[in-house]
C-alpha cells in the first residue's frame, strides 16, 4: 500500500469539503485499507466498508447489482470509492452514481478515483491483477464520459486531479459534492 500512497492522495483533501462527517461508507477492494486512514481524520464518525461481491465478500447490505441501492436515502456524509468503478460495468457504474447521490445527505461529499481512457472501450476487459495470478475484468472510462453522467446524476465538481502512477498510466481523482437543484 505505502508503494501506491499516491493513488490515494486526494482522500485527505476530500475530507476538507465537509468537516462535521458523521457516516462515511467506504466502498471498493481498496476502501478497507483506508479505513484506518479514515478513523484518524474523522475519529467521530461511523464508517462502513463494502469491498464488493467481485471480490467473494457480501459483508454490506448492497443490491443485486453491487450498488448502493438498498441503502437508506441521505444516510452518508461522505462515499469514498478509491479505484472501484473499473471494476463496474456501464449498467452498474449508473446504477451505483444514482445511488450514491440518493445514499449522501445534503451536501455530501463522493470521492472517487480510476484510471481513465482515453477512448471509450466498449466493454469489460481482461486485466492482470496486481495482488494474485487471476486476470481481472475492468472497465476504463473516458474522464470526459464521467463528468457528464455525474453532472447528469446530480453532482458538483469541487476538484479534479490527475496523477501519473506506477500502476495505472494516468488515475483520476473526483470529489463531488451532491448538488441540491
Amino acid at each position: 500500500m505505502r508503494r501506491n500512497a499516491a493513488l490515494f492522495r486526494h482522500a485527505g483533501t476530500a475530507l476538507a469539503y465537509n468537516k462535521n462527517l458523521t457516516r462515511l461508507l467506504l466502498a471498493g477492494p481498496f476502501a478497507a485499507a483506508l479505513s484506518p486512514f479514515f478513523d484518524k481524520f474523522a475519529p467521530d464518525a461511523s464508517v462502513d466498508v463494502y469491498q464488493g461481491k467481485e471480490f467473494d465478500e457480501a459483508d454490506f447490505p448492497f443490491g443485486e447489482n453491487d450498488t448502493v441501492s438498498s441503502l437508506e436515502k441521505e444516510r452518508y456524509d461522505f462515499i469514498a470509492a478509491p479505484l472501484y468503478i473499473m471494476y463496474l460495468s456501464p449498467s452498474s457504474l449508473a446504477s451505483f452514481l444514482w445511488d450514491c447521490h440518493d445514499a449522501l445527505s445534503d451536501n455530501g461529499i463522493l470521492y472517487l478515483s480510476f484510471s481513465d481512457a482515453i477512448a471509450s472501450n466498449p466493454g469489460m476487459t481482461d486485466y492482470p491483477s496486481w495482488y494474485s495470478d487471476k486476470m481481472l475484468k475492468l472497465k476504463f472510462y473516458p474522464l470526459a464520459d464521467m463528468l457528464s453522467s455525474l453532472e447528469a446524476v446530480g453532482f458538483m465538481i469541487k476538484d479534479i486531479q490527475i496523477d501519473h502512477c506506477d500502476v495505472f498510466d494516468r488515475v483520476v481523482t473526483l470529489i463531488l459534492v451532491k448538488n441540491l437543484k
